[in-house]
């Protein structure tokens, strides 16, 4: 090979390298880009970022790019790297990244949760979404359910491209299976071939014969980054050969050591820090005290083919994985003190340049256990809140045993990891014990905070923790008034009104007061539903509106959410405004996906299946049940899915599975206006099923509940609980204790309510005479679809079709002919069969057929019957 010589007597290593296109490569990658999913698979160095990166340029379409570095390799900071490379198109993903995980974190299902979380983020996105190096993550299988999930999720808008090392825990033969994705492009389409060779030693300025390139591509067996470079440091064919055993390592190594080799001391200590980096970033090389930074890399870039600049993130450089391996295995032979040192200096331009996640990593590797604990203790509990937990548990278990056993600091975080990840008898215990350590008030408070919310989540009420924060004058005015907050709410919890109002006002005025926005926010979201318990509901929706508004303009998902279930709530049991309490539920559950936190999810859902249940709305609740049947709900959401399953069932006419799913279910709804409900519809399922004494029994207690225990706010749902009693009786044959529950004077005088006791007095009817008036039942029908109550019309219509569906008749459908209208009129006279046939000169046979013509034409049981309808019916004189 021949190369120019420059004039400081190294030989002309052309340039700045550039990669040759590869526009067969682009091909063969844009044709596997008709499936919705690409594989790009092969070792390192086949050039699969230059590949994808060609691609992408040349492909006219939006795309995202994700690139995995090294502190992207667990769940969580492979969560953390995604959301911050969708952050132009969904900015909030990367708030809600530790609620998210903390969530999920919990869960047996940790990658499909957390699919449903970013699926939410990703919904206005249309494109591709590109992930380099995703091998890094390999170990963590957790990412590969993540991205099967969320690419099941994503059809029909969003194409992946994936390149990695190797095919991970990917489904890839079932996405081939069912034509989702094309082959993979592996390293036989990666290679080289002759004519690519040839451009490469062209852009690389050197001047080489045709055989002696022929054998540089078998001894590299077309790899394309062993080619490269030893084109660029004019390494003979005969050189490779004598390398000891020809393994890839080692060829890529005998070529790296010829540029590592030549390099000043200044540079390689350059090197030496951008190879410990995850990525190389000048402007933290600058803070490290090489102010020329800028210049060495450029000149490592015009040397050598291992450092590229990344297009879209100007002062961020990459350094090839293999190359970066061999630098730090060169750091490594001067010794472990020299390589902590280096990472002791990285770790100071990380912290330098603001960047504290990173900065603990490095100080990790370096064992400077006092910078670990100094910077814990300044920035812990933010680094933390910022979805740093994997870092930070990193940066703890570098710490010695008696360290980690001792320390405030250490302590607390580790309890914050438990309780994020449920293990909450752990967490308390941390928590406490590092509150016991801590010196300074402030960050002891900030220890006990979640102490408290833990036990408040568990049925602890105590306040006595709380109360000591409250009054500690050292403590921030914003920790002691989230002290206060918390407990009111547990006194509250308790019913203990007195004195509750004043309180309130004054943390209300501490809110708008404190110079912290998410502050503010949280103290205004403890406030909502207090205010609601002290029956302020005007105040409770205006803090409800206030939370929900500003936490979804600060990507406070997961509080949003929990505002507009309060909206919802509201709506729904004191409002009774379907149409708010639906679309509230609707943006509550926008807001729960999108911060991750399952409880929240499982929250919302089983409020919109609330209101969908009431708008009568069967496939959107088979929907809402599918998807909270894999949200692990505990026993009490059980009973709420439990209930829309019933009723469901019993629109089906399934009464006896409606009634055995009910039964269990209803007596554990926790407030008493859903437990009558649900009551009262148990009772009509087992009314319709055959268990008449278990239906006088239900309903006994269900008028008892409407009776003594349901507020006067939530009146409208003891009459729509009774109204029910009332159709379950009458279901039942007992028509008398029918009519006295009809007549039992309404509570409310909302217009739905009125519609519904109509259609139900008149089932009452129907199931008694088994006629129907089908035009004012029709409009009462429609002025509850119209209020958003269709669901209770639609339980009563299928009572009515099923047990009145054979002898069911309107008026007009009704043709007694005049003779039979004749007899009934003299029936109804109280003449008996004999007397009418003597009167009229018929036989009594002949008055007998008459008569059973006319009871089956009208659809009754017998003689008296057929008379009352008649008469109702307007064929006979009242």
């Amino acid at each position: 090979m021949i190369r120019p010589v420059r004039a400081d007597g190294r030989i002309d290593a052309g340039g700045v390298f550039t990669p040759i296109y590869r526009p067969r490569v682009v091909d063969r990658i844009a044709a596997a880009a008709q499936q919705r999913v690409v594989l790009i698979v092969a070792p390192a160095g086949y050039g699969k970022s230059t590949a994808l990166r060609q691609y992408l340029e040349s492909a006219n379409e939006p795309y995202v790019r994700y690139d995995l570095h090294a502190d992207n390799a667990n769940l969580l900071g492979f969560m953390r790297g995604f959301a911050d490379a969708i952050g132009d198109i969904a900015p909030d993903a990367r708030a809600t990244v530790t609620s998210a995980y903390e969530s999920a974190h919990r869960s047996p299902t940790p990658g499909a949760d957390l699919a449903l979380w970013m699926h939410a983020h990703l919904k206005a996105h249309a494109g591709l979404v590109a992930i380099d190096d995703l091998h890094i993550a390999e170990e963590e299988p957790e990412v590969s359910k993540f991205l099967t999930s969320l690419i099941d999720r994503t059809k029909g808008r969003i194409r992946w491209i994936l390149a990695s090392r190797s095919y991970l825990e990917l489904p890839v033969g079932s996405w081939l299976a069912y034509q989702e994705m094309d082959l993979a492009v592996d390293e036989a389409d990666l290679r080289f071939t002759p004519e690519e060779a040839r451009d490469t030693a062209k852009a690389s300025n050197v001047r080489v014969r045709e055989e002696e390139l022929s054998e540089l591509l078998d001894l590299t067996d077309g790899w394309p980054t062993a080619l490269s470079f030893a084109l660029r440091s004019s390494t003979r064919s005969l050189d490779l050969r004598n390398v000891r055993a020809n393994t890839r390592d080692l060829v890529y190594r005998y070529l790296a050591e010829q540029v590592y080799n030549t390099l000043s001391d200044r540079e390689r200590e350059v090197l030496s820090l951008a190879a410990l980096m995850p990525r190389i970033d000048l402007s933290v090389l600058q803070h490290a005290g090489y102010d020329d930074a800028l210049a060495s890399i450029e000149d490592l870039r015009n040397r050598a083919a291992f450092i590229t600049p990344d297009k879209s993130q100007p002062g961020i450089y990459h350094c090839h994985d293999l190359f970066r391996d061999f630098v730090r295995y060169q750091i490594g032979l001067e010794g472990d003190t020299a390589l902590r040192s280096t990472h002791a200096k990285v770790g100071a331009a990380y912290e330098a340049a603001g960047d504290l996640a990173n900065a603990l990593l490095q100080y990790a590797d370096s064992g400077d256990a006092q910078t670990i604990l100094r910077i814990l203790d300044e920035h812990g509990f933010a680094l933390m809140e910022q979805g740093n937990g994997d870092i930070l548990s990193r940066a703890i278990d570098s710490l010695d045993a008696a360290t980690r056993a001792t320390a405030a600091m250490p302590l607390a975080i580790r309890g914050l990891i438990d309780a994020s990840a449920g293990r909450y008898d752990q967490a308390e215990s941390l928590l406490k014990r590092a509150a016991d350590r801590a010196r300074d008030p402030e960050q002891r408070a900030q220890m006990l905070l979640p102490v408290c919310r833990i036990a408040a989540n568990r049925g602890n009420n105590d306040t006595a923790v709380l109360r000591s924060i409250e009054e500690d004058e050292q403590v921030s005015v914003d920790s002691r008034s989230l002290a206060a907050a918390l407990a009111l709410v547990l006194q509250l919890r308790t019913g203990q009104h007195e004195g509750a109002r004043a309180k309130l006002d004054k943390i209300l005025d501490a809110a708008q007061v404190t110079t912290s926005p998410v502050t503010r926010i949280r103290l205004l979201q403890l406030m909502g539903p207090a205010a609601s318990d002290l029956g302020d509901l005007a105040l409770g929706r205006d803090l409800f509106a206030a939370v929900a508004e500003s936490a979804s303009e600060r990507g406070l998902h997961s509080i949003a959410s929990r505002a507009f279930s309060g909206l919802s709530v509201n709506a729904g049991l004191y409002d009774h405004d379907a149409a708010r309490n639906l679309w509230y539920a609707q943006q509550a559950a926008v807001s729960a996906a999108k911060g991750g936190e399952i409880l929240d999810i499982q929250t919302t859902s089983l409020i919109m299946l609330g209101a969908e249940i009431r708008r009568g709305s069967p496939q959107q609740i088979i929907q809402l049940e599918q998807q909270l049947a894999q949200l692990r709900l505990d026993p009490f959401r059980l009973a709420f899915v439990g209930n829309s399953t019933a009723i469901r069932y019993g629109w089906e006419a399934r009464f006896e599975d409606a009634y055995r799913t009910m039964a269990p279910a209803w007596p554990r709804q926790s407030f008493a206006s859903d437990r009558a409900v649900s009551g009262s519809y148990c009772a009509l399922f087992a009314a319709a099923s055959g268990r008449n004494d278990q239906a006088k029994t239900i309903v006994a207690e269900v008028i008892k509940i409407v009776d003594r225990e349901i507020p006067t706010e939530a009146a409208p749902y003891g009459d729509i609980a009774a109204l029910f009693c009332a159709l379950a009786e009458a279901v039942a044959g007992r028509q008398t204790a029918a009519q006295k529950i009809l007549k039992r004077n309404l509570s409310s005088s909302h217009k739905y309510i009125e519609s519904l006791s109509r259609i139900i007095a008149h089932a009452v009817r129907t199931l008694k005479s088994k006629v129907t008036e089908p035009e004012s039942f029709a409009v009462d029908v429609e002025v509850l679809k119209d209020s958003g109550y269709g669901g209770y019309a639609l339980t009563v219509q299928t009572i009515i079709d099923h047990f009145g569906a054979v002898n069911v008749r309107a008026p007009s459908d009704i043709k007694l002919t005049p003779t039979e209208i004749q007899i009934l009129g003299q029936l109804s006279l109280g003449l008996a069969p004999k007397e009418i046939a003597e009167e009229s000169g018929r036989s009594v046979n002949t008055v007998q057929v008459h008569i059973q013509n006319a009871i089956e034409k009208l659809g009754c049981h017998g003689r008296t019957e057929a008379i009352v309808v008649a008469k109702r019916l307007g064929l006979l004189a009242g």
